[in-house]
């Protein structure tokens, strides 16, 4: 949630963090935070010793575009299709007034041009008895 509403690495001009301490970066408050429940589920996997698996934030995964998704499907009656990401008040702001005077953003722009200067397939080693993939 705090990374699609409010986390955000900003750089000045000579590309030194300006949201390096808790102060500058967005993290939300008990405040901004709905009231939860959590719960454990515990469905142990067979294939090792321990019943282990993932890496403890793989349930986080999904809550960031959740939250993102939320926020366009609230402004998306409006014509608004995509909302960058942190989803601050500014960005929300701006997606509706532009939707309201008509002229709604779009939401695919090019690449950076550096995407350019890459090579256009890159060749990995063949797994252990597999094949070379491209």
């Amino acid at each position: 949630m705090a990374q699609a509403l409010w986390e955000h690495l900003a750089y000045d001009a000579d590309a030194n963090p300006v949201t390096g301490t808790f102060a500058t970066y967005g993290i939300p408050s008990a405040a901004e935070v709905p009231s939860y429940e959590a719960s454990n589920t515990e469905t142990p996997t067979p294939y090792n010793p321990l019943g282990a698996k993932g890496i403890g934030e793989s349930g986080t995964i999904g809550a960031t575009p959740a939250v993102q998704n939320a926020v366009v499907d609230a402004l998306s009656y409006l014509g608004v299709r995509h909302v960058d990401m942190p989803c601050t008040p500014e960005r929300v702001w701006h997606a509706i007034t532009a939707a309201v005077s008509g002229s709604p953003e779009e939401p695919w722009r090019e690449p950076p041009a550096i995407f350019e200067t890459l090579p256009d397939r890159v060749t990995r080693a063949a797994p252990p008895g597999g094949e070379e993939t491209h």
